[in-house]
């Protein structure tokens, strides 16, 4: 990775338009509960697409090289899987794999790190902006936060893909957790969404309050 490819794909340390961004995040996040699902269903995804879960990438690193950390693929990088399967997905001319894209997230600081009570800083996995920056950069596809909820089913209809960042308390054990992960939606019907989540190597069916109630933030992600 040269240079000028490097200051491309790397994340920004800019804080201009935070407040806006999160008042739109807040906007949207309001109107969910007034979603109204496609019945009679749909599912975007080929039946020849493999699944790949985050625990067979145990042997990855993901942190960065100074901190005392021990995190890697399997606990923090469900953003590289999704990353990953929206690639394949639409067949992106790059594709770097898991342990490429593993290294390229940490030298570009798209890691995020917080102080704990004791002082340590804890990996809270990989940030928003590698949807925003990262992935329309590296694979060439369009990539949008979405701003009213009735593009999450015009999303569906039209055959593209859904990034959803959600809390851990989706489907981990830990129910009490405050970090998140990200999954991907690729259907609908009238009983839930279904889902690509890296911690299966299977497509999901969830409800839709259920995954509503602990979403985050939400991309439509597509290629032009």
């Amino acid at each position: 990775m040269n240079f000028l490819e490097k200051q491309l794909l790397m994340a920004s340390t800019s804080t201009e338009g935070k407040e806006k961004q999160e008042a739109r995040r807040l906007q949207f996040l309001a109107q969910r509960w007034y979603y109204e699902p496609i019945k009679e269903g749909q599912i975007n995804v080929p039946e020849t697409m493999r699944f790949y879960a985050q625990d067979m990438y145990d042997d990855i690193p993901l942190r960065e090289e100074y901190k005392k950390d021990d995190s890697t693929v399997a606990t923090k990088g469900s953003g590289i899987l999704v990353a990953r399967f929206c690639a394949k997905h639409y067949r992106c001319r790059k594709q770097p794999d898991v342990a490429e894209l593993a290294s390229m997230v940490c030298e570009l600081r798209y890691i995020t790190y917080e102080k704990t009570d004791d002082q340590w800083n804890s990996n809270k996995g990989i940030n928003p902006e590698f949807f925003d920056k990262f992935l329309p950069c590296c694979y060439g596809l369009t990539s949008r936060r979405l701003f009213n909820i009735d593009e999450v089913s015009t999303a569906i209809r039209d055959g593209k893909l859904l990034v959803f960042q959600v809390a851990d308390s989706l489907n981990r054990i830990t129910v009490t957790s405050k970090d998140s992960h990200y999954i991907v939606v690729v259907g609908d019907d009238a009983n839930g969404f279904f889902i690509y989540d890296p911690l299966y190597t299977s497509i999901q069916h969830m409800n839709h309050n259920k995954i509503f109630k602990v979403l985050i933030e939400a991309w439509v992600v597509y290629r032009i």
